[in-house]
């Protein structure tokens, strides 16, 4: 009888979606960060990419790549909750209150 030890590959980080910030003077970024559309945005592709990382029980998650500034935006497991608690406050503002019900069952587990 034939038998193969497979060891289980671990799996990579999520790719952490890229972004360009693109800016002619520094009030051009303060204008974005008070944008509620592009926090919106963010706050929800976080969400997402925090989510994977606790699935794939990753110490790390990799949330943007501002790739024209060279920089990787991530977080470490012990701050997964404190981030999805303030994810959980722009889910209650546009009272999504199915995802707010996600949210809160996945910051119990943490």
């Amino acid at each position: 009888m034939y038998q193969q030890n497979v060891m289980s590959k671990p799996e990579s980080p999520q790719k952490p979606l890229a972004l360009e910030i693109l800016f002619q003077q520094i009030e051009d970024l303060q204008d974005l960060v008070n944008n509620k559309e592009y926090a919106s945005f963010i706050l929800k592709e976080s969400y997402k990419t925090i989510t994977n990382a606790i699935k794939k029980k990753q110490p790390t998650a990799q949330l943007f790549n501002i790739s024209n500034l060279g920089f990787i935006i991530s977080i470490q497991k012990e701050n997964y909750k404190p981030c999805l608690q303030n994810i959980l406050k722009c889910y209650e503002e546009i009272e999504d209150y199915k995802t707010c019900s996600q949210i809160n069952k996945l910051i119990s587990k943490l």
